[in-house]
């Protein structure tokens, strides 16, 4: 027990800045940040994402620091959302998830953006307001949707069986189950 607590102490203080390291030489120690990452560049996405109100500066104990707005979170959630589609290889339980939104012509961009969320997600469109999906529904749309203020206009359900889904399981690549 002894040997176990020394070592975490040690690799602790690994991690910790050493007297005369700048944040930037310490980020690249403990994270192996890569060498091509200079710090002119980094300050430049930093500029960036102020500007574009992503994240802003902010103080707590006398100590400054950098925070991310909720516009950043929403944006953050958009990259994630990208993603999923594209790493989905689950198993299929035979069922089918919808997504049910009716937004009027005065909603446009709310309607563009859920639309916008469900296909990223890998949803399929089977009518302007009906989506389907077979596997669960990712937490990072829900919450994504919940954080953009949009979750009320859109509803979720999940179904046994759509008649005659050939074309959904070849579009999904899922076999029968």
């Amino acid at each position: 027990m002894r040997q176990f607590l020394l070592d975490a102490f040690l690799e602790f203080i690994k991690l910790m800045p050493m007297p005369f390291e700048t944040p930037y030489m310490h980020l690249r120690r403990i994270n192996g940040w890569p060498k091509e990452y200079r710090k002119s560049r980094i300050n430049q996405e930093l500029r960036r994402m102020k500007d574009r109100g992503w994240i802003e500066e902010a103080e707590r104990q006398g100590k400054k620091f950098l925070k991310l707005t909720a516009k950043g979170r929403v944006e953050g959630l958009c990259r994630r959302i990208e993603t999923i589609g594209r790493v989905d290889k689950r198993r299929w339980d035979g069922k089918w998830r919808l997504a049910l939104f009716d937004i009027p012509e005065k909603g446009r961009w709310q309607r563009d953006t859920i639309r916008w969320a469900l296909k990223c997600a890998g949803f399929h469109q089977l009518q302007k307001s009906v989506y389907v999906y077979p596997y669960e529904i990712p937490a990072e749309v829900i919450e994504y949707l919940n954080v953009a203020g949009l979750l009320p206009f859109i509803r979720f359900g999940r179904l046994d069986k759509i008649d005659n889904d050939t074309d959904l399981r070849k579009l999904f690549k899922l076999s029968r189950r």
